[in-house]
């Protein structure tokens, strides 16, 4: 047997020397690649190979700038066949090459010798202790560390694409970005000889530059071992975690809990007792601070065949089941619940070394696009008008919160007006801002990682999870609670407010030339570019409408008027009736960069004032127009409920009487930007808060799938009443394997 070809060049793009080696096949599975610089031979590649008599492989470990010496070998199990001829190859390459094996990236563009940055730092552990008498203080050394720290930016591309194309740099950005991010560590290498074994540090960042319209990646890294002691193969620790796959230990406690009031549901606490397993804080960190960890429920499958306990339990978790093939894994003695999948928080773990236990914080994937262990995003972000509001969401989910799979309902509407996110914004600030804007719409991740946008549920005949065939079986107690403070039947909302330069005090249309003509206390010298301007509308537009302003002729006496075409937000032409009548509305005057021309530009209703009250019977006109002078609010809207025990005209009470108000105004109500999301918003509100609400704490058997937001129905212990209620946050007790749910009862959302 022999080594018939043994060839070798210099791979640029990936930073290594490339070695094509052939023979001929005769019992060998295994090839050895041995290198020499100066020294001895060492092994630097190996690897199996089963059917093939030829290989091209990459030495990545070679640093630029030095020449080699290469050997090759093949044998089998136990025997050398043949060896090659030794040949010599110089590695060189410009800029910078990360890799793990997962792939290779290089940057020999958009990469300054000022971009990359070394920080070595010789850190000893240096204490001192200051004596009360003395001059000196003693000088105390625990430990010894010396290792380098640095900070890279370049414009990176995947060394497997062939000929990058620079002039689209976002193409590459994202996947460098995931790369980097895949808590493996890596080796970084640099067009200067230099060569580091490196853990990437939190929250790359990108940059843009104008002027060469690149889009370039910063990240720092830490070097967490030698790259000149380790002898490399495919197999070796440079390409693996730094870190075991699994921490084997018992659980010695473990709480889990999903809240739909916080805006990450689901968390955790884990104690893991680590018996004789060591643990390296240094490893854990690396790896297991950028992984989702899993949280699954195992249930004997002898359990499982009784559906937990026995009766209509059994038959409603094998419809479960069957529906949530995703949720849960049968194996061969249990079967295994997605609880939930997790993130480390920012403080996610403690150690304790005497009794060797490590204890886990753990949150669920919304921590992604906050502050908990999100990254913040380093440029503007803007939604336009009328952009269509699920494939936003998914957008944004998609973008900054890296969100492989969603699950977003349709809206019954678009993006209402431009929403705009200064540098710095986090992927959830953007998310809450447009869901707020319908608050029966919620958002979350559920157990097994997928980003959902839904309605929540508000009406009577929606699905119940579990009626009371299933609850009744499974109730241990009921603890109940009436919030008589809790009860509202009258919301008064402040919106958004915008102000102007000029406000008129008359207002008139002629439908004829679909033209509202203005009036000012006094004449205009001139209609203003930029100054905002507010009417009241008369009478709904027809398309394309034009607003007539008086201003003064030259001879400064004279009124002559200005004729200005009315556009939406975007500067594109009005839809009929987008004005509504009586809403004072506020204009911003432009010129046209083409036409020259001015147009007015509309920005919204001038102040969002509204009060919804909850009445047994509608009021009479003049105690309509008494309660507008009263509150000083135009916007006053009745919704009658003759049912209901606590309006605010129940047992012939005046409104002023019985009355019992809410005032909301500030964070998400400032978004709400017309009247009649306010009153949606107020009348969802009082539906809310106009009634007795009933608190409920039910612990039950352990369900492993259930989640908030979801309606059950089940027969109360203590009234003996069948009712709905609806989730609103669940805490297990899987030590005991049971749950505490805290309910609160449903009622149907304005049946009539």
């Amino acid at each position: 047997m022999s080594i018939t070809n043994f060839t070798s060049k210099n791979n640029a793009d990936f930073g290594s020397v490339q070695i094509n080696a052939s023979w001929d096949n005769e019992g060998a599975n295994n090839y050895l690649l041995y290198r020499k610089e100066g020294g001895d031979w060492e092994l630097v590649l190996s690897g199996e190979f089963s059917g093939i008599n030829s290989i091209v492989v990459h030495d990545v470990t070679a640093l630029s700038g030095s020449e080699y010496q290469y050997r090759f070998s093949v044998r089998d199990s136990d025997t050398t066949l043949a060896t090659s001829t030794t040949i010599t190859q110089k590695c060189a390459f410009d800029g910078i090459v990360i890799s793990d094996n997962t792939g290779t990236w290089h940057s020999a563009f958009g990469t300054k010798e000022n971009d990359f940055k070394i920080n070595v730092k010789k850190n000893i552990s240096v204490g001192y202790v200051k004596p009360l008498a003395g001059k000196y203080p003693h000088r105390i050394v625990n430990a010894q560390t010396n290792y380098t720290t640095g900070t890279v930016t370049g414009l990176f591309v995947n060394s497997n694409n062939g000929c990058p194309d620079f002039s689209n740099s976002t193409m590459y950005r994202d996947a460098f970005v995931e790369f980097l991010c895949n808590g493996k560590k890596k080796l970084l290498k640099t067009g200067k000889g230099r060569a580091y074994v490196v853990s990437i540090d939190n929250n790359p960042e990108e940059n843009y530059n104008s002027i060469d319209e690149l889009t370039t990646v910063t990240f720092s890294w830490t070097e967490i071992e030698s790259a000149f002691t380790n002898k490399y193969s495919h197999e070796s620790p440079v390409w693996g975690d730094g870190h075991e796959d699994d921490i084997e230990g018992d659980v010695i406690n473990i709480s889990f809990g999903i809240d739909s009031s916080s805006d990450i549901r689901r968390s955790s606490t884990v104690t893991l007792g680590l018996g004789d397993t060591r643990f390296a804080s240094e490893e854990f960190e690396i790896g297991w601070l950028n992984r989702i960890v899993q949280i699954s429920l195992a249930i004997d499958n002898g359990v499982m065949s009784a559906g937990f306990t026995h009766g209509e339990l059994a038959a409603f978790t094998n419809e479960w089941m069957a529906e949530h093939t995703n949720a849960w894994l049968r194996g061969k003695d249990y079967t295994y619940f997605i609880l939930g999948s997790m993130l480390l928080t920012q403080d996610g773990y403690s150690f304790d070394a005497e009794n060797n236990t490590l204890e886990l914080s753990l949150v669920d994937l919304m921590a992604m696009g906050t502050a908990a262990r999100g990254s913040q995003i380093g440029t503007p972000v803007k939604i336009e008008y009328e952009a269509n509001i699920k494939a936003a969401l998914e957008a944004v989910a998609a973008r900054y919160m890296k969100c492989k799979s969603t699950d977003i309902d349709e809206f019954p509407d678009v993006i209402p007006f431009d929403q705009e996110f200064g540098s710095g914004a986090y992927a959830y600030d953007i998310l809450s801002q447009v869901i707020g804007l319908f608050p029966t719409y919620e958002q979350y991740f559920d157990s097994d990682g997928i980003y959902h946008v839904h309605a929540i549920p508000m009406h009577v005949d929606e699905d119940v999870l579990l009626d009371e065939t299933v609850m009744d079986e499974i109730i241990i107690s009921e603890k109940r609670a009436l919030n008589i403070s809790d009860i509202k039947n009258s919301t008064e909302i402040w919106g958004r407010e915008l102000t102007s330069d000029y406000s008129a005090v008359s207002s008139s249309y002629d439908a004829g030339t679909n033209t509202y003509t203005i009036g000012f206390l006094a004449s205009l010298q001139n209609v203003e570019a930029q100054a905002m301007y507010a009417f009241t509308v008369p009478y709904p537009n027809l398309a394309k409408p034009y607003v007539k302003i008086p201003v003064l002729g030259d001879d400064l006496v004279t009124t002559v008027y200005e004729t200005i075409e009315i556009c939406d937000g975007n500067g594109n032409e009005l839809k009929a009736n987008a004005l509504s009548m009586g809403i004072n509305y506020v204009f911003l005057c432009i010129i046209d960069p083409t036409t020259l021309e001015k147009k007015f530009i509309l920005q919204g209703e001038r102040l969002i004032h509204v009060i919804v009250r909850e009445m047994n019977g509608e009021p009479t006109a003049s105690e309509i127009q008494r309660d507008k002078e009263l509150n000083d609010c135009r916007d006053i809207f009745y919704v009658v409920n003759p049912e209901n025990p606590y309006a605010c005209d129940r047992n012939g009470y005046s409104i002023e009487y019985g009355e019992i108000r809410q005032v909301l105004e500030g964070g998400d109500y400032s978004y709400i930007y017309t009247t009649q999301l306010a009153y949606e918003r107020g009348k969802y509100e009082n539906y809310l808060r106009t009634r007795l609400n009933t608190d409920v704490e039910l612990t039950t058997v352990l369900i492993p799938f259930i989640d908030v937001n979801k309606k059950i129905q089940y027969t109360s212990p203590i009234t003996g009443e069948v009712h709905q209620y609806l989730i609103k946050s669940v805490d297990f007790d899987i030590l005991n394997f049971t749950m505490t749910m805290k309910l609160s009862r449903f009622y149907n959302y304005y049946p009539f």
